[in-house]
């Protein structure tokens, strides 16, 4: 549950590694600070994108659209570990939220606001760019009606440079962020940007270098190129939730129809750069060779906010229903009981998984049991547990354990002598023998879900039944098998 860096380019296995062995401060004392440090960020960003939404979609629509953001199992889950997608996916929306109302109301501070979360994003991570041609088209959707009732050739110019102006401006003023943050850029600027391209443009191409298990397909070379479109609409649907779904059905027909608040141009503006968010990230998502569902997560928060949006318009839709019918003032309780079932649908769901929120699954598609067969399961929750148990041994601390997550999640936690379980690149021979010099092995979900266990090991594991199991919303995570 404590994967990624968090710490400039250190990668997870190298940050782990630093923690376990040359950090004087215990491991779970130094990632809880991080942490928390991450967390307060991501409550500062998404508080000011609440301000916004307020601003340009009303009190109400932003009240509903942020508690679903706040009791979305996906996006809680990756906000809550030391990892950069949920801070990207924040910055996103601030962006976008603060650069629609400075198309709404002209004011230069919001401009200055969507700026400086675009530079933060370029610094977060390099999907970011897409900031870049969400903006633009943005502008010009938002000014395109000017542009053609425009006549005259020096007037259409003066009405497009009032479109393109806000757009380098708030690229110059991103610019000027990620130079002044990043001292990379002060000494080696030239490398420092090639160095962002090349590795996107890598990660792109080559793929993931292990195997990934998706749809019921282990797929060996790690690559899932354009053939694997569905890819990202699938996910999304596993990792929503109903209440979400049901919402943006709403919001469809609330938008067709015309409902309070879609007719507002607020409303309409603020909706274009949300769909400009979606719609930009999953095209420019699926054309990488490199596919996670995480990859995705700057589209939840946007989704979320239209989920709200329309719940609030059909509430609307429903109390304008009621009071044509009926003359007592209670009716205005069912629209408001409607909006508070609609959260409380959506924070049980999350709650029925705490405190491990990657292990929900969306249950229209058949939940935890069926996700197994569909998505790739685990990000280290339950070697907690493991870890504890091990801990409750005679003598623990002098235990040979091996683990895949060894230096990481498992290690966090026992206090005996973790290992790598690993075998990328080792001997055979080597590696068996340092298998059964070992005391303890823990196999995680994926390990055999993506089978990435030696035929020779599965076999040896096959005799023998596991001392302990650790089991999460339905999926068995993890099994610590004895070694004689």
């Amino acid at each position: 549950d404590y994967r990624g860096s968090g710490l400039g380019q250190l990668k997870a296995h190298e940050f782990n590694y630093y923690i376990d062995n040359l950090s004087p401060i215990p491991p779970l004392d130094l990632l809880v600070a991080a942490r928390a440090i991450l967390i307060l960020g991501h409550t500062l960003i998404l508080f000011l994108a609440f301000l916004y939404a307020r601003q340009l979609i009303g009190f109400w629509p932003a009240v509903v659209g942020f508690l679903f953001i706040a009791f979305d199992p996906f996006h809680l889950a990756l906000t809550r570990v030391l990892h950069l997608d949920g801070l990207l996916s924040n910055l996103v929306l601030l962006s976008v939220l603060a650069f629609s109302s400075y198309l709404n109301r002209r004011r230069w501070f919001d401009l200055l606001v969507s700026g400086l979360a675009a530079g933060a994003g370029w610094l977060t991570k390099s999907p970011a760019l897409f900031l870049g041609p969400i903006v633009a088209l943005l502008s010009l959707i938002f000014i395109f009606r000017e542009l053609i009732k425009t006549k005259g050739v020096l007037p259409f110019f003066r009405k497009g440079w009032q479109a393109v102006q806000p757009v380098l401006l708030w690229f110059l003023i991103g610019v000027v962020l990620f130079v002044a943050i990043w001292p990379a850029m002060w000494k080696i600027p030239d490398e420092s940007v090639s160095a962002i391209f090349t590795k996107a443009e890598t990660y792109a191409e080559e793929g993931h270098r292990s195997p990934i298990f998706f749809n019921g397909e282990v797929i060996e070379s790690g690559q899932m190129g354009i053939e694997y479109f569905h890819f990202y609409p699938l996910t999304y649907l596993w990792r929503s939730t109903p209440i979400v779904l049901l919402g943006l059905l709403l919001a469809l027909l609330a938008g067709i129809k015309r409902w309070e608040p879609f007719n507002q141009k607020s409303v309409q503006v603020t909706l274009w750069g949300l769909l400009l968010i979606v719609c930009v990230y999953t095209f420019g998502m699926s054309l990488g060779a490199k596919k996670f569902d995480r990859y995705l997560l700057p589209i939840y928060p946007p989704l979320d906010i239209i989920a709200g949006i329309g719940w609030v318009a059909f509430a609307n839709w429903l109390l304008v229903r009621l009071k044509n019918k009926f003359t007592s003032q209670l009716v205005v309780l069912l629209p408001a009981l409607t909006l508070a079932g609609a959260i409380t649908i959506q924070a049980t769901g999350l709650l029925n998984t705490f405190p491990y929120y990657f292990s929900y699954y969306n249950p229209l598609m058949g939940g935890s049991q069926k996700a197994q067969q569909v998505m790739q399961i685990g990000w280290g929750e339950g070697l907690d547990e493991a870890g504890r148990y091990m801990n409750t041994k005679t003598s623990a601390a002098g235990l040979h354990v091996l683990s895949w997550y060894s230096p990481g999640c498992f290690s966090y936690f026992f206090k005996g002598d973790s290992r790598y379980l690993g075998f990328e690149g080792k001997p055979d021979r080597s590696y068996r023998d340092s298998f059964f010099a070992s005391d303890y092995a823990v196999i995680y979900f994926h390990q055999w879900q993506r089978q990435m266990i030696p035929d020779w090991m599965l076999e040896y594991l096959s005799t023998r039944t596991p001392e302990y199991t650790v089991w999460i919303n339905g999926i068995e995570y993890v099994r610590i098998y004895k070694i004689d």
